[in-house]
């Protein structure tokens, strides 16, 4: 708990240094659009935009798992229905 707090705050301040440092006006397009924005604030889109990619590629997967830990726990609890606190997560 203690090292996530700390990798957290310097990570915060590393963000925090990198908007103040790059303030610097930016014109992007895409396809037909274009705005006008700060440096910083493209970057974290961007960055935003490949966190939530990512994410939603992994899904079908942890749907999978969790599925599957599902239906071995419904198993494991049929096998021995005496003591299903034993092997099920409640």
């Amino acid at each position: 708990m203690k090292y996530t707090f700390i990798f957290v705050f310097i990570l915060c301040t590393a963000m925090l240094v990198f908007s103040m440092q790059n303030t610097a006006a930016v014109y992007i397009t895409f396809l037909k659009w274009g705005t006008d924005t700060t440096l910083t604030i493209s970057v974290l889109a961007a960055f935003t935009g490949g966190v939530i990619t990512g994410m939603l590629m992994l899904m079908p997967q942890i749907i999978r798992k969790n599925s599957k830990i599902k239906a071995l726990k419904t198993k494991l609890t049929q096998t021995d229905p005496s003591k299903p606190e034993i092997y099920v997560d409640k």
